[in-house]
């Protein structure tokens, strides 16, 4: 039997809008004085691929931002192809798990030196334009337009490291004060943000967002149970609505304003 024809979207569907309107439209007594919020994981989900690692084996392959700085000799202790290399083993085989490696990726970026920094973060700024420009998926545009036209405050929470991501809203409708990534920034030998972005740091970073602000989540996106699951799962039993994209849905939850596709 021929299997059926995989549905993609460039736009919201429109029964996400729908429930997220629905929803709204409740929250309003349900959180007074408060402004409803989206929760948006970046890699795969905003943007093709992954803005550190890139995209490698599938069209449209391209280079990560951690493989271009170091092609570009702006990694202290690792340059060219040769560093790239030694940093893929490092970073592949070295860490008992990927968080520890991506914490261990964005220590290794948010801690230069004042020039060397300034150098990289020029690099970075130019690069990541080229990268959304090229590879944001339209559905993200659409996205975006619709919570701009809903008053929804977008936010993006990224396990990519925060030095990369911070400065995606010189080139998307997202506040720079709403970004973050896995920060390995230290003062006198600690993290000034010791949230990991696993799948726990991902709700975490919801929860304790929607203490501190007056927001509350009424939408979340991501594209990886393993690591959106959790911060999705909330959103839901918090009364939003969840967007698992371009993976099946999960196996261990189920729920009426769940929502599951494909986009390109």
């Amino acid at each position: 039997m021929a299997q059926p024809a995989i549905t993609f979207h460039t736009r919201v569907p429109d029964a996400v809008k729908q429930h997220v309107r629905e929803q709204k439209a409740l929250a309003q007594r349900q959180y007074p004085g408060k402004r409803p919020a989206a929760f948006l994981d970046l890699d795969g989900s905003l943007i093709e691929g992954d803005i550190t690692e890139g995209k490698k084996g599938a069209e449209p392959a391209y280079l990560g931002l951690i493989d271009l700085a170091i092609m570009g000799g702006l990694i202290p202790g690792f340059s060219g192809a040769e560093g790239m290399r030694q940093f893929w083993q490092k970073y592949e085989k070295e860490f008992p798990r990927p968080e520890d490696a991506y914490l261990w990726a964005s220590k290794l970026v948010a801690n230069l030196p004042e020039q060397e920094h300034l150098t990289l973060k020029e690099f970075i700024i130019r690069h990541l334009g080229d990268m959304v420009e090229r590879y944001a998926f339209a559905f993200t545009h659409d996205l975006l337009g619709f919570c701009e036209e809903e008053a929804i405050v977008p936010y993006i929470i990224s396990a990519s490291p925060h030095y990369f991501v911070e400065e995606l809203g010189r080139f998307l409708p997202i506040e720079m004060s709403n970004i973050f990534g896995f920060n390995g920034k230290e003062h006198e030998g600690q993290l000034v943000d010791p949230m990991h972005h696993d799948a726990e740091g991902k709700e975490q970073r919801v929860r304790d967002l929607c203490a501190s602000r007056p927001i509350y989540p009424l939408l979340a996106l991501g594209n990886k149970w393993r690591w959106d699951g959790m911060m999705i799962r909330h959103t839901c039993e918090s009364g939003g609505v969840g967007v698992l994209v371009n993976e099946e849905r999960p196996s261990n939850f189920r729920h009426p304003r769940l929502h599951c596709f494909t986009i390109r």
